[in-house]
């Protein structure tokens, strides 16, 4: 008995979410059209993301505070360094 798997004829289904027309419609798109969509989603995400680093240097700017950073281990008192406190046998 050969392991040969039978010739099964594809169907065009449709992705979830996509139906079959609008699936066609976007491969049969010329391939200019489909550049300038690309070059419009790009634009807009850059200044998307222009934006919200803006907005967020801008808050840092405002409201950043200028005590040291301490972590939590020195707020509580511990001894900082590789092993401090730690008891050995």
């Amino acid at each position: 008995m050969s392991n040969i798997v039978p010739n099964i004829t594809d169907n065009q289904r449709g992705i979830q979410g996509a139906d079959l027309a609008t699936i066609m419609a976007k491969r049969t798109a010329k391939p200019e059209v489909r550049a300038a969509a690309r070059a419009a989603a790009i634009t807009k995400a850059k200044t998307e993301k222009r934006d919200k680093e803006t907005k967020k240097s801008t808050a840092k700017a405002q409201g950043g505070s200028t005590a040291p950073k301490v972590s939590k281990q020195a707020m509580k008192g511990g001894a900082g360094g590789a092993g401090a406190g730690k008891g050995g046998r």
